[in-house]
């Protein structure tokens, strides 16, 4: 066995025959290793990215303004001339997006939207979503018919400086409709 006053000697840079104390070999060796292990470590950790930090915004947003009726939130999780399209509709300024999704809120209870995928991508955000919601009350003219629907679509974002500056969505209009009983259902 070896006891802490033990030497050894060495021949290193060359200097022959330098004593080197084991016990001072086994804390440096032991200091090294931890040194390796953090900075090991420390490469392996991630930080969130602006994609992920979008995907995360994104769904909050959207979450709170539909399922939770927070819409307040349209003011500063949107620019101020957002722009929306879809297949009938070109809105430009925050003020006519505000009046086009502030139906969905009202004329609607029981809502719930869910985010089945989301995908980010530099400043875009690609979502595949259901809102499901019993019309309560008049929805863009048509009167409360107490009926449940669900409608599943895809919404193409793009997010500049944490907020939203665009949206494309595409959803079933006429599954929409027809749930509503505007559109009698085909082949009737």
């Amino acid at each position: 066995m070896i006891n802490q006053s033990t030497h050894l000697r060495l021949s290193y840079s060359g200097q022959a025959n330098k004593p080197i104390n084991l016990l001072r070999m086994k804390h440096l060796t032991t200091a090294f290793a931890c040194f390796v292990i953090i900075n090991l470590a420390s490469c392996s950790y991630k930080t969130e990215g602006p994609e992920t930090k979008n995907i995360k915004f994104y769904s909050y947003v959207w979450d709170e303004i539909i399922n939770k009726g927070n819409t307040k939130l349209f003011d500063s999780a949107f620019t101020k001339d957002v722009s929306y399209d879809n297949v009938t509709t070109h809105l430009d300024g925050l003020d006519d997006f505000k009046k086009y999704y502030l139906p969905f809120v009202t004329s609607f209870s029981n809502r719930d939207f869910r985010v089945l995928e989301i995908y980010g991508q530099g400043e875009k955000v690609i979502k595949r979503w259901a809102f499901t919601g019993t019309h309560t009350a008049e929805f863009a003219g048509i009167p409360a018919t107490n009926k449940k629907i669900t409608v599943e679509g895809v919404t193409i974002a793009r997010i500049v400086n944490g907020k939203i500056a665009e949206e494309r969505d595409y959803m079933d209009d006429l599954g929409f409709l027809t749930q509503l009983g505007v559109i009698p259902p085909a082949g009737k």
